[in-house]
């Protein structure tokens, strides 16, 4: 029984021995759990972060693939804009060429014809310059011709007005001085008005007409320091002033305030001193006064 018993106690330590490795295989086994599944997280997790990583890259590629995708499409597009740009500007380029070239040939043209004109002025030119030099020698001729035509009509009229005066060529008309178409006398002595025209008339001449201006001036020129009687009256009827000749006044060279008439007496002109607005001298004065007087002869009466 005994042995029994030890038996039994034998086996119960047998037991507890088996049981204790068990436990210990249990707590080997638990622990190798664990570290399996420790193990396991943490290739789940580095499997994972692989996977991450793979679809991160996966992404990078594909976003890398668009943006080179979208960077062909943007480089297609600007080489299209600029084929397109570069097509019109060439077009622009060769329709300015054309348009330059049609400009370019009229202005060529407008330059050919324009030398052509200037050859034709230039020739026409010279033709004047001869023409205008021919003009000029006939001119000289003429003028030549027309002085000795004058010279001898002042000859002839010499020889007239001599034969008029019953005097020698060489006497004639020595005191006296020559105005256009008219010799005047300017005499040195005083006389009234009609014995001076009686004077004049005995030269062959008058008392002088003045016509114009032209004719006044010459008179005033002459600066000859006192009064004389001129070929103006109106002695017939008192303001109806008349040449000798008989034409009526036309140009008057009467100086202010005259003619007055002074006392009812002052029917005669006479040439004065002193001229006013430089070409105003003449007077109305009394018939019978002494003063000089000027003779015109106008040689228009020898033709």
């Amino acid at each position: 029984m005994e042995d029994g018993v030890y038996d039994d106690v034998g086996s119960f330590e047998l037991s507890e021995v088996d049981r204790g490795e068990r436990v210990e295989m249990m707590v080997d086994i638990y622990v190798s759990a664990d570290a399996v599944r420790a193990q396991e997280t943490n290739t789940q997790r580095e499997t994972k972060a692989q996977q991450t990583s793979v679809r991160t890259e996966i992404r990078c590629s594909r976003l890398a693939v668009v943006c080179v995708g979208l960077l062909c499409v943007l480089l297609l597009t600007t080489n299209i804009v600029l084929n397109m740009y570069y097509t019109k500007v060439k077009e622009s380029i060769y329709s300015l060429r054309v348009k330059f070239t049609a400009e370019r040939e009229t202005l060529l043209s407008s330059i050919r014809n324009l030398t052509e004109e200037r050859d034709q002025l230039k020739s026409s030119y010279q033709n004047l310059t001869e023409e205008k030099e021919q003009i000029k020698n006939e001119f000289e001729k003429l003028t030549e011709e027309i002085i000795i035509l004058q010279t001898k009509h002042e000859q002839i009229l010499l020889k007239c007005i001599c034969a008029h005066h019953s005097v020698e060529e060489k006497s004639c008309f020595k005191d006296w001085k020559k105005h256009k178409s008219s010799f005047y006398f300017f005499s040195t002595e005083q006389k009234s008005w009609s014995a001076a025209r009686q004077d004049c008339r005995e030269r062959g001449a008058d008392l002088v007409i003045i016509n114009n201006r032209e004719e006044q001036m010459f008179l005033i020129d002459q600066k000859k320091g006192r009064n004389f009687w001129i070929g103006l009256t109106d002695e017939d009827k008192e303001n109806m002033w008349k040449w000798v000749d008989g034409q009526p006044l036309t140009d008057k060279f009467w100086k202010k305030h005259e003619p007055n008439d002074a006392n009812d007496v002052e029917d005669c002109a006479v040439f004065t001193t002193t001229a006013e607005y430089g070409w105003r001298t003449w007077n109305d004065m009394s018939c019978s006064v002494s003063e000089n007087w000027v003779c015109e002869f106008n040689t228009t009466k020898c033709h």
